[in-house]
């Protein structure tokens, strides 16, 4: 689907809302599982296939306890209440790694999954787990067949004025003004039953050739974030991981967490 047509059906499934979406408020410590046999407090965070925005400036092997961009995301979630753990590079992922874990943040993606490791998460998120699908700009990443697998492209790098625009109208973008987006990636496919809630704004394009400018089939204000139910579970995807570690993204996260607690 091309990102007008995308923005052009973004009213239609804003109406449908109600079916994916529930009362507003700010995220709360978990109190009920998601799904039987998951931990609601427990978040687990998959940067196993991180290519550095997640652990910069570490090298393998990989310490959560030492300094990392992503700790800052984990040491607020930590204090809203949440268990946090984080898988280092090269972790395989299993059925049972996910199950446990109220809600997953996949965080960067530079290297592939396993055809076997696909289908855990599938089957996670089936069965209701929460899954914050985060990618990066795709300059030196291989496509990201994760995404894929739940209908989600993430494609290219995002040059000119990388603002995040939000879409009114559904509690995660509740409150919400614009964002800043750090260099990232975005999406010109995504599954009918989807709902866009947010964009880059007039000034941001995506480069598709990675020659520093905008050509002919590389649409400006793309989209860059969104939600969807899949199975008894739901999906957050956004093609920028940094954004979610600065302080200014906050509210942001906020309102994911109460969408997922609120739909179990």
């Amino acid at each position: 689907m091309r990102t007008a047509t995308i923005l052009a059906a973004a009213a239609t499934c804003l109406a449908l809302v109600t079916a994916c979406s529930v009362s507003t408020g700010r995220a709360r410590t978990p109190t009920q599982n998601v799904a039987s046999g998951t931990d609601s407090a427990s978040i687990l965070v998959d940067a196993s296939r991180d290519g550095g925005v997640w652990w910069f400036p570490q090298v393998a092997p990989f310490d959560p306890g030492a300094e990392h961009q992503g700790l800052a995301l984990v040491g607020y979630l930590r204090s809203r209440g949440y268990r946090v753990k984080e898988l280092g590079r090269g972790t395989a992922i299993t059925s049972d790694l996910l199950h446990s874990n109220g809600i997953v943040i996949r965080a960067g993606e530079f290297g592939g999954y396993t055809a076997e490791e696909t289908a855990a998460y599938r089957e996670y998120v089936r069965a209701g787990g929460r899954l914050l699908l985060l990618a990066d700009h795709m300059r030196y990443a291989p496509p990201d067949e994760l995404g894929r697998s739940f209908g989600l492209d993430f494609v290219g790098i995002t040059q000119g004025g990388n603002v995040l625009r939000f879409i009114s109208g559904h509690p995660i973008t509740e409150g919400l003004g614009p964002l800043g987006y750090g260099v990232g990636s975005a999406l010109l496919s995504i599954p009918a039953s989807a709902l866009v809630l947010g964009t880059l704004d007039s000034t941001g394009f995506v480069d598709l050739n990675d020659n520093g400018q905008q050509d002919e089939g590389e649409p400006s204000a793309p989209v860059v974030l969104g939600a969807m139910a899949f199975g008894s579970g739901r999906i957050v995807f956004c093609g920028d991981t940094n954004l979610w570690e600065w302080d200014t993204a906050q509210p942001l996260l906020d309102n994911v967490l109460a969408w997922f607690r609120e739909g179990s």
